[in-house]
């Protein structure tokens, strides 16, 4: 028996599996970055689960021997009955159709394989389960089947050559990084059914330009869309309480969309490098806003804060350029460091009497800046308005 991850990131080559050997544990071979080349018996009777689990350099298993326990069929390796997909060649390519009798496919069972261009599953496959297709950089077209329920965490990481993609209404939950780097990805309808999208998941993908998000998400987590710089629009629908850190970072394209007023939180970064915006509504339902939010958009000209937020983070507006003018309200008790540090058009500011805390270059190199209206008393640091500027007492 070899023992579940038994040989765990080994910096083996080739292996060969002797004849006495009957049990192949779960992740035996896990992340054997080394690994090229493994020689199977046929007689082992149990394979566990993801054995060559992020094995990216392996090319060629053989099956050897007597036995009825696996079958290698054109480069493809599956378990006795062909219920389950093992490991595919890297050497693949064309088109492939996975037999009907496929339920399961193992993680990372496609790694690699960047000769492949299509893929068909069957309906009997439930899952695409995490980095099933990962770095499959040739891969133009894949249909999800209508049974499948999650799509996993990395499935498609990678797939450079995927246009698009429809997530059928069986699927609940879209795993993080599912679709990161799927540079040629120009659009995606995902249904009503999916509840949760992870983390990334379809971060880097340069070419996309139109998004349909479910109005059954509550959050839209880190990084999601970070990066897509073709994205023009996106509608946030109104299930959706939080927007996560980085969340559109860097959509330089993005100019229409709006914030529901379910939204309560938006995390640092969330909007930054959005350099296509030019104007900002944010409701009163929003409490609070993370530090270098909306910085960067050098094309926002207009912001309208709620009074529900008492803090302006550090960096929220830090690089905006363009904006001309801003009105905070008097819910606000702290103005962070960086704030509106660089905004260039910003000529005039007035502090209400509820700040009582305005951070280190918080108004500072706002080089247009020649008017601050402010409390009587109210302490700063020398640097938070510099260059000189004329300053009002109330």
């Amino acid at each position: 028996e070899i023992h579940a991850a038994a040989f765990r990131q080994c910096r083996i080559s080739s292996i060969t599996i002797p004849d006495s050997v009957k049990e192949i544990g779960d992740r035996a071979f896990f992340e054997c970055h080394a690994l090229t080349s493994i020689t199977i018996p046929g007689s082992v009777e149990v394979m566990g689960t993801n054995p060559f689990e992020n094995c990216p350099r392996l090319m060629d298993i053989r099956v050897v021997g007597d036995g009825e326990y696996l079958k290698m069929i054109d480069g493809v390796l599956f378990n006795k009955d062909m219920t389950r997909l093992i490991w595919c060649s890297p050497e693949k390519s064309g088109n492939f159709e996975i037999p009907h009798t496929v339920e399961t496919i193992d993680s990372c069972a496609f790694i690699g394989c960047g000769k492949v261009t299509s893929v068909t599953a069957p309906d009997s496959v439930t899952e695409i389960v995490d980095y099933t297709f990962y770095d499959c950089s040739g891969l133009q077209t894949f249909t999800i089947p209508n049974s499948v329920t999650y799509v996993g965490n990395g499935a498609f990481y990678g797939c450079q050559g995927l246009t698009s993609i429809t997530i059928p209404s069986s699927v609940a939950s879209i795993g993080y990084n599912a679709f990161h780097y799927c540079s040629a990805l120009t659009t995606v309808t995902i249904p009503d059914s999916v509840t949760s999208i992870g983390e990334f998941t379809f971060s880097l993908c340069s070419e996309l330009k139109s998004v349909t998000l479910p109005g059954s998400i509550t959050v839209i987590k880190a990084g999601t869309f970070f990066n897509c710089k073709k994205l023009a629009s996106i509608s946030i629908p109104e299930s959706v309480v939080s927007i996560g850190e980085n969340a559109f970072h860097s959509c330089i394209a993005l100019k229409t969309f709006s914030i529901p007023e379910s939204v309560t939180f938006i995390d640092k970064g969330a909007f930054c490098d959005c350099s296509a915006i030019t104007t900002i509504t944010i409701p009163d339902s929003v409490t609070f806003i993370g530090n270098g939010a909306f910085s960067l958009c050098s094309e926002l000209k207009s912001v309208t804060l709620p009074g529900s937020i008492t803090v302006i983070q550090a960096g929220t507006f830090q690089s905006c350029q363009k904006l001309a003018s801003i009105s905070i309200p008097e819910s606000v008790v702290s103005i962070g460091e960086d704030s509106f540090c660089c905004c260039d058009a910003l000529k005039t500011i007035e502090i209400p009497k509820s700040v009582k805390e305005i951070g280190n270059r918080a108004f500072m190199f706002c080089s247009c800046l020649k008017t601050v209206i402010i409390p009587e008393g109210l302490e700063y640091p020398r640097n938070a308005f510099m260059p000189r500027t004329e300053f009002t007492f109330y």
